[in-house]
């Protein structure tokens, strides 16, 4: 369960460094609205499979705490 969260929070580091990079390319005045969608849907991808990542990192520590 450490390992997992250890984890967790590594993938949530690196999510929040991806925001700021989408930020940085829809703040750019020459990005088009596909570069911008581009960044989006890779930011929300993320953003999902981080989700299920932390919801699987809680579960096992519910799981481990319940032994």
């Amino acid at each position: 369960p450490y390992y997992s969260n250890v984890i967790a929070y590594n993938d949530f580091l690196a999510f929040l460094q991806e925001m700021q990079d989408a930020s940085t390319v829809a703040n750019n005045d020459e990005a088009t609205a596909d570069e911008i969608k581009t960044a989006y849907d890779e930011l929300k991808s993320r953003y999902d499979h981080l989700m299920h990542e932390w919801e699987k990192a809680s579960y096992e520590v519910e799981i481990t705490e319940q032994q």
